[in-house]
């Protein structure tokens, strides 16, 4: 396969990190989250209130293809049209794949493409070239076999 490595991510209010919780176990099974308590940012921030992070990081291939598998089946025909269609914007010159999953979705066991309040997953693709191109056709390859 060709990624490196997963990242996945979500932040919680107090009140939900029971539900960010369990959205994480459906989409990771027994992969290892990590708990980040945030303090609210006391100058013009963005947030006012603690929030608290749900990272993990998905090196091994088996858990990276289970999660790949799990997303890009679980996504309807329109999201797929979309996320092949804004793969430029989805990919970074380091060659990052963005993909940003419904909260509130994933808690109803649907995966639908959702860009605020999301789940964020970064899949860092393994291409040579490392360029932007390249990585746009992995991504492409990635999406064609699921």
């Amino acid at each position: 396969m060709k990624i490196h490595n997963i990242k996945v991510s979500a932040f919680f209010k107090q009140d939900e990190v029971e539900n960010g919780r369990l959205i994480l176990k459906q989409l990771l099974g027994e992969t290892p989250v990590e708990e980040e308590k945030l303090e609210p940012e006391s100058e013009g921030g963005v947030f006012n209130e603690p929030l608290t992070a749900l990272k993990a990081t998905l090196p091994s291939q088996k858990e990276i293809k289970l999660l790949l598998d799990k997303v890009f089946s679980g996504l309807d025909s329109e999201d797929k049209s979309e996320l092949k269609q804004t793969l430029d914007s989805r990919i970074d010159d380091d060659c990052n794949l963005y993909i940003r999953l419904g909260k509130k979705s994933l808690l109803e066991g649907k995966m639908r493409l959702h860009s605020r309040d999301p789940v964020h997953i970064r899949i860092k693709l393994a291409v040579f070239p490392k360029k932007k191109e390249s990585a746009i056709s992995t991504a492409l390859e990635l999406l064609k076999e699921r």
